[in-house]
């Protein structure tokens, strides 16, 4: 049951960056570089980590650890704009000096 909360938590967090990543104010092109790992590790997530849960058309699932080196830093780059639940949030993740930071309200337009 957690990790069915956590994947829709993911998904809806990655709709809402796939809608801020198609605004015309989105402050750059983010390539994400990542590396497979296996479905148990999001029973414990290391601090600082970012994982994308994805499903091909066939439902085949992969975890996927995203290499931060090569995200943008001082900006906002994951903007979550509504919760699990559907309430609306204002929050970003920003990478500043190397680490996630959490940002709500975010500062970035």
């Amino acid at each position: 049951m957690k990790k069915s909360i956590f994947a829709l938590a993911i998904a809806g967090m990655l709709a809402s960056f796939s809608a801020f990543a198609d605004s015309p104010n989105f402050p750059f092109q983010l390539p994400l570089v990542g590396a497979e790992v296996p479905f148990e590790y999001l029973s414990k997530i290391e601090p600082n980590t970012i994982l994308m849960i994805m499903s091909d058309k066939e439902g085949k699932t992969q975890v996927v650890k995203i290499d931060r080196s090569n995200l943008p830093r001082g900006v906002a780059f994951l903007r979550v704009t509504a919760n699990a639940a559907g309430e609306s949030q204002g929050g970003c993740y920003v990478l500043i000096n190397g680490f996630l930071v959490w940002m709500d309200p975010c500062p970035y337009g």
